[in-house]
């Protein structure tokens, strides 16, 4: 069922982030010295679930449309945010602009200054001004596929219905397993969107984009690309994606492209 035998990978980390979520909330790591250690390998986790989030948005993890719309609904409660939100945010909007004039993640919004407030200060004001497009989209299906229309609002439902139930249940647990990682995965996200694109050339073909190398990209994003999909040598992930886009989903879309 799965679309390829590479994406094992992601289920493994899927396992993996939803095993270590049940042992922290049931209590079986909150005690002695692991719980330092379990914390931090859920919040690492919690970062790769942003990776299998784009990935998956880009391409399907499943040729099952009922499989796919499971892992939806998973992403969304892990990830923290509507799965959906990437189509009109980044597969639309980001692919098209490359942090060009237009694009709701454009690094320069208020300025072109390089500093650790602006960088910290990015993943907010990015997530505000993604909003616009979300909302677009959402109202676009409205009109033209309610079936679609009403599947992503329902993401909604789920990701209150995740956050609301553990907060009657136990809101510490709530805060420290659910919300902080959600929100450390999303800020993780947009953190490297920026260093990728800050002061690039946003208007050249090539240069609009800043290449990650070394151990931590493959391990996380590229190599392995934590999502199943182990992309090519020959053009690492970060500049493959942001210059061919759809391209660079799997290296058997393009095997031009990428190689090894």
């Amino acid at each position: 069922m799965l679309r390829y035998k590479a994406d094992i990978r992601t289920l493994i980390y899927m396992a993996a982030t939803t095993a270590v979520f049940f042992y922290l909330w049931n209590g079986l790591g909150t005690a002695g010295y692991l719980m330092p250690f379990f914390y931090a390998l859920y919040l690492f986790l919690s970062v790769s679930v942003m990776v299998i989030a784009h990935n998956h948005n880009h391409l399907p993890i499943w040729r099952s449309n009922v499989m796919n719309g499971f892992t939806d609904y998973w992403l969304t409660i892990f990830y923290g945010f509507p799965s959906f939100a990437w189509i009109p945010t980044h597969n639309i909007n980001h692919h098209t602009l490359n942090n060009r004039e237009g694009d709701y993640t454009k690094t320069y919004r208020f300025t072109e200054n390089n500093t650790l407030l602006m960088l910290l200060a990015y993943p907010t004001v990015s997530s505000y001004y993604q909003q616009k497009p979300i909302r677009e989209y959402l109202r676009g299906l409205k009109t033209t596929d309610k079936k679609r229309y009403y599947y992503s609002f329902f993401q909604y439902v789920i990701l209150a219905i995740w956050i609301g139930g553990g907060l009657i249940l136990d809101w510490k647990k709530t805060l420290f397993f659910i919300i902080i990682p959600q929100q450390f995965g999303m800020f993780a996200v947009l953190v490297f969107n920026y260093i990728q694109h800050v002061h690039a050339d946003e208007e050249s073909e090539w240069n609009h984009s800043r290449n990650f190398k070394g151990l931590l990209n493959a391990f996380i994003m590229g190599g392995i690309a934590v999502g199943g999909r182990r992309f090519g040598v020959r053009v690492d992930y970060f500049r493959a994606h942001e210059t061919f886009g759809g391209a660079c989903n799997h290296r058997a879309h393009s095997p031009v492209i990428f190689s090894g």
